[in-house]
Formats: structure tokens, C-alpha cells, sequence
């Protein structure tokens, strides 16, 4: 049991904003801090894929010591490392690249229903044939009973951090669309 999954939407979302601001805006954006450390912009769906993959790898991160723990002290540690990530983000050493306390705006959004209809469908369908496949199977085994999942050969320690990886990744793309759906990014 996670709760951590807003600190991995706040990453995506974060993400997302940072690398779809038009260069020629990003002075306007980062006065504050001098200039962002991130010089380019890529389309929405790269800086989608983007905000996945930075959720993924610190859920890869944090995955490795967590995960060793079970139920409410899961719990706690994955709350914690949501309020950390919001308090780093808003540190003003950050600045340059999450522009500190102030919010991030003027980058790419969409007002298309039919672009947030796309990705969503693109997500429940990768994550339909991901709960059809052999590791989907592994996660309902762990979910059922671990220590019978465990006796039949299914690594355990493998298996959730797979899971909690791949629910981060989905979490980041989440984050980038609620970015996508409005006009700025804070957290607070």
C-alpha cells in the first residue's frame, strides 16, 4: 500500500512543464533564477514519455530501500517521500530548474478532449495487456498470497518493484496531464 503516488504525479507534471516550455519564453519564466538549466523543448508526447520515465526512476530509487517493508510502514515511507519531493521542489537552490517557489507557466497545454481520450486509452489498453501477460499474473499471485507466490518460484522482490515502477511510470504520465490540462504547475 503506497501513498506516495502524488509525489510520482508531481515529478511527471513538473517534468512534463519543464520540458515543453518554448525556449524563447523560458527567460520570462525563470527571471527569478537567471536562467533554467534546461535549454531546449520537445513535443508533448516525447515530454509525456519524459515525465513516465523520471517518475519510473525514482521510483526505481526510493523502490529499492522501501520495498523491503511491509504495510503501514510502506505506507509512511512512500507519504514521506511525496512531502520530501514537494519540499525539494520548492527550494530555491532548485530554482533554475523547477523555478523554486514561484510557479512554472506558459508552456505546451491542450484543450483537446480527444488528445486526453488518446493517451488515457493508450495507458488502460498497455495496462489491460500488462495484467494479461506472465508478470500480470506473477502480481495477482503476490497479491492473493505472497508466501504461496513465493514457494511456486515468483521473486517477490522483483516483482514489486516492477510493480511499483510501472504504477510510478503511469502516475508521471497522470501528473504530465493534469500539466497538460492546466495553465501553470505548483506545488503548493
Amino acid at each position: 500500500f503506497s501513498l506516495g503516488q502524488a509525489g510520482f504525479m508531481l515529478l511527471g507534471a513538473y517534468s512534463y512543464a519543464i520540458f515543453t516550455i518554448p525556449t524563447e519564453a523560458r527567460h520570462s519564466v525563470f527571471r527569478n533564477y537567471g536562467d533554467s538549466l534546461i535549454q531546449f523543448q520537445v513535443p508533448m508526447v516525447a515530454a509525456l514519455f519524459i515525465a513516465g520515465i523520471v517518475a519510473a526512476f525514482f521510483a526505481f530509487l526510493i523502490g529499492l530501500p522501501v520495498l523491503r517493508l511491509k504495510s503501514d510502514y510502506l505506507a509512511i515511507a512512500s507519504l514521506g517521500f511525496a512531502e520530501i519531493v514537494r519540499g525539494l521542489v520548492q527550494l530555491q537552490n532548485f530554482g533554475p530548474l523547477t523555478n523554486g517557489p514561484d510557479p512554472i507557466n506558459k508552456f505546451s497545454t491542450s484543450d483537446n478532449i480527444l488528445v486526453f481520450a488518446g493517451i488515457a486509452s493508450v495507458c488502460i489498453l498497455i495496462i489491460i495487456m500488462l495484467i494479461n501477460s506472465t508478470y500480470g499474473r506473477a502480481f495477482k499471485a503476490i497479491r492473493d498470497d505472497d508466501i504461496a507466490a513465493e514457494a511456486m518460484g515468483i521473486s517477490l522482490a522483483h516483482h514489486k518493484r516492477l510493480s511499483f515502477v510501472t504504477s510510478s511510470f503511469f502516475c508521471g504520465i497522470a501528473g504530465a496531464m493534469l500539466a497538460m490540462c492546466n495553465t501553470s504547475v505548483s506545488s503548493v
